[in-house]
């Protein structure tokens, strides 16, 4: 009603019309919103039996794309039922049309308003509607084209990238702003995640403050190996920046461009995902709210409401649990001095350890434990005795700079993966959809590259009218995905020990080390999906949703 408010003041016609020849009452009619219904007739005084040019009615419009209350709202206003457009049809034959099942209910509707024409209730509505005006305890109904469920990296790449495309979003947050933004998560970003940053503008501090990865870094029980990979992927790279920074970057820019997030939303619930428009429940500031859209996009991590809303046997799920967890720590510390890289992969027969230099300083060190293992398990001194033993180099050439530990955690390695990644209305993006053990920091990729599918799928649909890419959108990031899950557990079974296999098993690992770093087409193939999958097969999928 705020936006409707405006329009008056500032003497902005309510008659125009966007691309599908609606104006703003036919949108509050297609999105069900009572509110606005109401105020546009009220306060706009728009004409109830105005017609388009090819004579259809806002009543007729109701009839087969909404429902019986915003019919009723139609009738009362004095809309008349027997006014016929050019192709002869009457709103009678409109509601036949309905396809959200309320034909009966509004052919009832209209035969009743039919018999009783000199029914005048315009001047109560117009009285409970300056009434609603002065009542906070009411509920607030919004509207918008794509509700964004999760305000993760996923759910705000979505909203700026629909924003570019002139597409209305709201994101919904059940965390605090300061709770996403300060919540210290890993950020390894590939070049093609770098590149789409750069493209909606959120790119510049990535790259002033970003750690660049040109070289992969081994240890295997004290042999240092290396992959040029920037030299082979002509001179892409991964990025190291934390993915809190990501976040935080990309809610000043969206709040900059006035782009709707809402923080501590509560009791979020999916209505209507089968119909036409879709309902979100919920309260904000303790007070129960609606948003009507078009879509239902679930970017609200592997615990979100958006698949647990979705029936049971829809979705097949597919799991790998690994036997062992991660220790991971993250320490204020100066970089290692050494000829390695601020990125190092050490197998040993004790377990992994992964090196990563944050920042100039912060480092973090993952080391595998027992699955059974609990932090309580692990003390500072213990954490570094075992660092200093899995990280040895057989010529001492590696020496860790022990630091302050500031955050520690353990958690167990698991694969992930859904399919579809739709039904009806709800759309699935990030790890509501998919999981992949950290060890080659993958998640967030996998994530941005879901919702730049997305995004043109869902472009070509308000450009179109046409379901046809979003119908498509679950088989092309299927397609990858798969491809990127088994390059994490190619990864994860490379680098891990397992103590529950045999000699055979550990001297065939390390024989497939030792090829991947000796021959050029394996390195290839590796450093490729390392940076990013971006092959001809990727290149022609993204091309068929442009």
């Amino acid at each position: 009603m705020i936006i409707i408010d405006l329009l008056i003041k500032h003497n902005i016609s309510t008659g125009i019309k966007n691309k599908q020849n609606q104006n703003v009452l036919h949108k509050a009619i297609e999105y069900n919103s009572l509110v606005n219904v109401k105020h546009l007739l009220v306060k706009c005084h728009m004409d109830v039996n105005n017609a388009d040019e090819e004579g259809m009615t806002y009543l007729m419009y109701a009839c087969e794309h909404s429902t019986p209350q915003i019919v009723e709202i139609l009738l009362k206003f004095g809309a008349n039922t027997v006014i016929k457009d050019n192709r002869n049809m009457t709103a009678i034959d409109y509601a036949s049309k309905n396809h959200d099942t309320y034909s009966e209910s509004i052919l009832e509707l209209l035969e009743y308003y039919k018999q009783n024409q000199n029914i005048n209730t315009r001047q109560q509505i117009e009285k409970d509607d300056n009434n609603n005006n002065n009542n906070n305890n009411n509920k607030n109904i919004y509207q918008t084209q794509v509700s964004i469920i999760g305000g993760g990296p996923a759910g705000l790449v979505l909203s700026q990238l629909l924003f570019l495309a002139g597409i209305e979003s709201i994101v919904v947050e059940k965390r605090s702003k300061e709770s996403i933004e300060t919540r210290i998560r890993a950020g390894a970003l590939e070049q093609v995640t770098v590149d789409l940053f750069d493209h909606i503008g959120v790119g510049e501090q990535i790259h002033r403050q970003g750690l660049i990865s040109n070289n992969m870094n081994f240890l295997f029980n004290g042999k240092h190996y290396s992959i040029p990979v920037s030299k082979l992927t002509n001179g892409k790279v991964n990025t190291v920046y934390p993915q809190q920074s990501i976040v935080k970057n990309l809610i000043e820019d969206r709040l900059k461009r006035n782009g709707e997030i809402w923080f501590e939303i509560e009791n979020i619930e999916i209505f209507d995902y089968d119909k036409k428009h879709s309902v979100l429940r919920y309260k904000r500031n303790k007070i129960d709210e609606e948003l009507h859209c078009d879509f239902v996009i679930g970017c609200d991590g592997f615990h979100g409401i958006s698949r647990k809303t979705i029936p049971h046997g829809i979705l097949k799920t597919y799991e790998k649990f690994y036997p062992f967890s991660w220790l991971s720590i993250i320490v204020v510390t100066k970089p290692a001095k050494s000829k390695l890289s601020n990125l190092v992969y050490a197998y040993h027969d004790r377990g992994l350890v992964i090196y990563v230099m944050r920042s100039e300083e912060v480092a973090r060190y993952h080391l595998q434990v027992d699955a059974t293992d609990n932090v309580n398990d692990w003390p500072d001194e213990r954490i570094w005795n075992e660092l200093k033993i899995r990280l040895k180099t057989n010529d001492n050439s590696w020496k860790i700079n022990e630091g302050k530990v500031i955050e520690k955690r353990i958690f167990p390695l698991r694969s992930f993966m859904i399919e579809p990644m739709q039904y009806k209305n709800i759309y699935l993006a990030g790890d509501v959809a998919h999981l992949v053990p950290p060890t080659i920091a993958k998640g967030l990729n996998m994530a941005v590259a879901d919702v730049k599918i997305l995004s043109k799928a869902l472009i070509y649909y308000y450009e179109t009218n046409s379901l046809d890419k979003l119908k498509q959108y679950s088989t092309i990031c299927l397609n990858r995905l798969w491809r990127v899950e088994d390059f994490s557990n190619y990864v994860t079974e490379l680098w891990h020990h397992d103590f529950t296999k045999d000699d055979f098993y550990h001297k065939t690992q390390r024989a497939r080390v030792e090829s991947l770093c000796e021959f050029k087409i394996l390195q290839q193939e590796f450093c490729e999906m390392l940076v990013g999958l971006l092959s001809s097969k990727d290149t022609s999928v993204y091309n068929n949703v442009e």
